[in-house]
């Protein structure tokens, strides 16, 4: 019996080395057939209709279901747009731009001057330029732009021409800062340098900008217009960042070189200060530990300057950034709401819509507003040049913020003095008292039948009152009375009363202005030529503290068809709740019959259960659209996030996705995450709202995300494929192919792959069990912080998701990623078929003698080769100890490893001793291949210092023991050493286990800390290496 199986077994793989697939032998025994993953030779199986079709066909359901899953997230991601509010309308600009090279920065200044350079930027026509001498005199305020990843300092024209144009333009009447100067831009030139990719550059570059910064405050003290006007010198400048400009900006703090106070207000443009986009180098991982760990320090230890003066403002262009995750730009865990806040370009009043990552520098609508920002904020009297923080951050608020978060009181409180200034006593005469619960509605047709002024008595006895008004005018007088209190505190008729009244016009909001046909927020947005409509909504707590609402109805002349007031004050329910959680949602949608008189006019709709940033959602609302005063609008908005959008043409659905609750983002355990919706409609209008769950835009949303689960779960496919063969190697002697162990993984094992991620979203958001993978994580530091501060939350393991209902996420990416390994062996394996192909036919008959050898594996050849490669070996081994970066090295071993495949397949089918060899190595190739992405960044890095002449240390990437068990392993492999085989010893359990653990370590902690599964990698192949010193040359096992 077993001389047979013996026999069939020889006969299968002669049959395989001649191309016959391994899995088409039978192995008969007697009366009985041999399943070969039942027994104790799992490479050969069934070749009937039976089992052998049931586990092929499992895994052609699983490649076609993942192939399905990949096509449909391509198709949304791609080729899906962006519908209504979320769809890009920034308007272009224009400009004249020049830039000046300040040549006195150089090398004798700071050595990076040689690398880096400093311009100062001039709009023509409105700057300043050069005088006669060829030299710039600086009248202004300094701001230092500090570009991103790759970005240029050209990308400060646009911000800068506005400032320039607000300044010395026809505008200049619309400033209200009476200590307002011309602000000076200067730009950092970092030759385009890959910030986001090595943490040396990222380092370079704020140190050279704090030199800059010197220079700069130098250059003033030097000006003569300074020395004229009398003005204080200045002893800080303004930061503007680009994305990882941003993250500089914030490092430049942290250094040595930092001349204290010199930084006090910092803007940042899609910056991601949460945590690192790219987790290729260890390095940047190092950077924003340290880097958020002093920033959280500078503000819990009540360091006077940081608390007193410091702030930090993050602006994000929301859903349109495909390159960084609005997520990634919260400072909500770093710096605390009186220091800084994150907001977003759909927010900010005048923008109203999505910005992607790169327009949001040139963006015509935020431009507008950072402009006017910045030169309210500066203060030209001051050494600081800017305002006092209570100050800016009031201005910050009211300009960047959309006026209905609930800080919207906070603001008013900060508004005290100034709404102090505007008390003035009026007499209230022609009026008529409006009825609690009763709305105001004056438009041209009602007008005459409206008194001058319109009163709503504020009752202390009624609590829960909110006060409301939209109107289309642009200057609508509203105010906000008190009694007056006289010495005898005689009670007058209210005809006759005199009132202390607040106008409250100023403080008013801008919204989107929606009438029929309006199909997006930036038909009314800054320099559109229409008014937005304009809003003020209060509740009980500013209320309380006054007698009277009193509304003046405009002048007739000034009123169009369309112009309209609505007012209310109310009792009614503002707010209603609905508990719904995903679950639910999943299977019926959200249904809600408003009913107008059980509300007042604006209303806001609060989703507790809905936090999650991965699913997005889709609401249908149904009105009577007949002689309304207005169509109804919609805000989504999230309270700590800043976050709100603006929806109108109701009509149709609207597409609804937030950014709340998010992978891997810390984020403060106080904060209130839940989705809230707020209806603005006309009286009297009922609604019928339905929402469900948007599974396109939830799919198009997962690649932002989670691009980096891209090379991670393969990863740890292919570490498991890896794992079978060698354990079946050491139990049988055989090498099974790649597909074959695919097979055997998918049909032994998949049921439990599926199981455990589903059930490592709910688990891996368990306090003990992050304290105990914390525990085991050999690279700690990067979550120490986020563990250890109970006011910080955080998912930072696996896919990062806290939301049980995206346990299906695991599963699906998990499924995918089975599709990408299967088809990476299948690009391989054409690439074998044509290469044989090829060389039977072609190559054999024309190859020079050279190229032949190199093909062949005659034992002398092979010994010329490796005498060759170990020379290759020392050398690169020397030049990664001195020179190139060990990921360079890797790339060369990856290549060097595609060659001894193909050399391998060139091999006669009939030599069954490299059956074994060829399955090995390209295995292997396999897992090289998806960690070679891991270390190109850093090559990219190195590749682009040289072509500007520059030699920027690699102080972490000089260590050769990073890469040297990898040459050892190569230089094995090309001379075809095979692992040893243990049938029943510790060291085949070594291999098996190590490769189980490079598995669960990519799984677990792979996405946040990629460029550790190289060095996983790494120590797995000088283990290989070793145990092939026992192997010796292939043999027959």
């Amino acid at each position: 019996m077993k001389r047979k199986f013996r026999s069939t077994c020889q006969k299968g793989a002669a049959l395989v080395k001649r191309g016959i697939p391994i899995y088409s032998m039978v192995a008969t025994s007697d009366d009985h057939t041999v399943d070969a993953l039942q027994g104790p030779y799992p490479y050969v199986e069934m070749a009937s209709t039976g089992p052998i079709l049931r586990y092929r066909s499992k895994l052609n359901f699983l490649i076609t279901l993942g192939l399905f899953f990949i096509l449909l997230t391509t198709f949304t991601t791609m080729y899906k747009p962006f519908q209504g509010s979320n769809s890009p309308k920034c308007r272009p600009v224009m400009m004249a731009p020049s830039y000046a090279l300040i040549k006195g920065f150089d090398k004798e200044f700071h050595r990076l001057a040689q690398k880096y350079h400093l311009y100062l930027y001039r709009e023509q026509g409105r700057d300043k330029g050069p005088s006669i001498d060829n030299e710039i005199h600086l009248d202004g305020i300094p701001v230092l732009f500090i570009p991103g990843n790759a970005g240029s300092f050209k990308q400060m024209r646009s911000l800068a021409a506005s400032a320039a144009n607000l300044y010395y333009g026809e505008s200049r009447s619309s400033i209200v800062n009476d200590d307002a100067k011309n602000l000076d831009f200067f730009g950092a030139d970092f030759n385009e340098d890959y910030t986001a990719f090595h943490g040396r550059t990222m380092l370079d570059q704020a140190e050279y900008c704090n030199a800059a910064i010197d220079y700069i405050l130098e250059l003033y003290k030097r000006s003569s217009a300074y020395k004229k006007s009398g003005e204080p010198l200045p002893q800080s400048v303004i930061v503007v960042g680009h994305s990882m400009g941003g993250v500089v900006a914030r490092v430049m703090t942290t250094l040595k070189n930092h001349i204290p106070e010199s930084i006090n207000t910092i803007f940042t443009l899609s910056s991601p200060h949460s945590t690192a986009p790219a987790t290729f180098d260890g390095d940047i991982l190092k950077i924003y530990e340290q880097l958020n760990s002093f920033w959280r320090n500078k503000f819990n230890t009540g360091d006077y300057f940081y608390v007193n003066n410091m702030s930090v403002v993050s602006i994000t262009g929301g859903i349109l950034d495909s390159i960084l995750p609005a997520d990634y730009t919260s400072i909500s865990s770093i710096i605390p709401e009186q220091n800084g806040f994150t907001t977003y370009s759909t927010t900010i009043p005048g923008v109203w819509t999505p910005v992607d990552h790169l327009a949001i520098v040139w963006c015509d609508q935020l431009r507008t507003v950072l402009a006017k920002l910045l030169i309210e904020m500066v203060d030209s009297k001051s050494a600081s040049k800017t305002h006092p923080l209570a100050k800016r951050m009031e201005l910050a608020r009211r300009y960047l913020l959309s006026g209905l978060e609930d800080s919207y009181e906070q603001g008013f409180n900060a508004w005290g003095p100034l709404i102090a200034e505007n008390v003035k006593p009026i007499q209230i005469d022609n009026f008529k008292e409006i009825e609690m619960n009763v709305p105001l509605t004056i438009n041209k047709s009602n007008h005459d039948a409206i008194s001058e002024y319109s009163v709503f008595k504020i009752h202390e006895s009624t609590g829960n009152k909110t006060f409301s008004i939209l109107t289309s005018f642009s200057n609508t007088e509203v105010f906000f009375c008190k009694t007056v209190k006289l010495q005898n505190d005689i009670t007058y008729q209210i005809g006759n009363r005199m009132y202390n009244c607040t106008s409250m016009s100023e403080y008013m909001i801008s919204v989107p202005r929606s009438f029929k046909g309006s199909l997006y927020p930036t038909e009314s947005s800054v320099g559109s030529g229409n008014n937005p409509f304009k809003l003020l909504h209060t509740n009980d707590t500013i209320l309380s503290s006054y007698n009277l609402v009193v509304v003046q109805k405009p002048p007739l002349n000034d009123i169009r068809e369309s112009d309209f007031i609505v007012a209310e004050l109310s009792t009614r329910k503002s707010v209603e709740t609905f508990n719904k959680n995903l679950f639910q949602l999943l299977f019926s949608p959200l249904k809600i019959n408003h009913v107008a008189s059980d509300f007042s006019f604006i209303f806001a709709i609060r989703f507790p259960r809905m936090t999650s940033s991965l699913v997005s959602y889709v609401m249908s609302i149904e009105y009577d659209n007949k002689n309304l005063v207005f169509e109804p609008l919609l805000s989504q908005s999230v309270a700590k996030t800043f976050e709100t959008k603006w929806h109108l043409d109701l009509q149709h659905p609207v597409d609804i996705s937030f950014y709340s609750d998010a992978p891997f983002i810390p984020s403060l355990a106080t904060s209130d995450k839940s989705l809230r919706i707020t209806l603005l409609v006309p009286p009297l209008t009922d609604l019928k709202i339905r929402l469900r769950i948007n599974w396109f835009m939830t799919l198009k949303l997962l690649f932002t995300r989670y691009r980096l689960a891209i090379l991670t779960l393969p990863t740890v496919l292919i570490s498991l494929v890896l794992c079978c063969q060698f354990f079946i190697y050491n139990k049988s002697g055989d090498f099974m192919s790649f597909d074959l162990a695919l097979h055997f993984l998918v049909r032994k094992y998949w049921g439990y792959l599926m199981t455990v991620s589903i059930f490592l979203t709910p688990l891996m958001n368990v306090s003990m069990v992050q304290k105990l993978l914390l525990l085991l994580d050999p690279i700690r530091y990067s979550h120490q912080l986020q563990l250890s501060n109970k006011q910080i939350i955080s998912s930072i393991y696996y896919l990062g998701v806290n939301e049980v209902f995206m346990c299906w996420l695991g599963p699906m990416l998990l499924t995918m990623s089975l599709t990408l390994v299967y088809l990476l062996y299948a690009l391989i394996a054409v690439v074998d078929f044509v290469l044989n192909k090829g060389y039977n036919k072609i190559i054999q008959r024309s190859l020079r003698d050279g190229v032949k050898k190199f093909l062949m594996v005659d034992d002398e050849i092979n010994k010329k080769f490796e005498i060759r490669h170990y020379i290759g070996f020392i050398i690169v081994t020397f030049s990664v100890l001195f020179y190139i970066p060990y990921q360079v090295a890797y790339v060369l071993l990856t290549l060097l490893q595609v060659t001894t495949c193909i050399r391998l397949s060139q091999i006669d089918r009939g030599l069954k001793k490299y059956a074994n060899l060829k399955n090995y190595n390209l295995s292997l190739l396999l897992l090289l291949l998806l960690v070679l992405p891991v270390n190109i960044p850093v090559v990219v890095v190195f590749l682009h210092n040289l072509a500007v002449d520059w030699e920027t240390p690699f102080t972490s990437h000089h260590n050769f023991l990073a890469i040297l068990p990898l040459i050892f392993l190569i230089a094995a492999n090309t001379s075809f050493r095979m692992p040893a085989r243990y049938k029943a010893n510790s060291r085949g359990l070594i291999t098996v286990g190590g490769l189980l653990y490079l598995s669960i370590f990519t799984l677990i902690y792979g996405i946040r800390t990629l460029y550790w599964v190289h060095h996983l990698v790494n120590a797995f192949a000088g283990w290989l290496f070793l145990i092939s010193l026992d192997n010796i040359s292939p043999s027959d096992r």
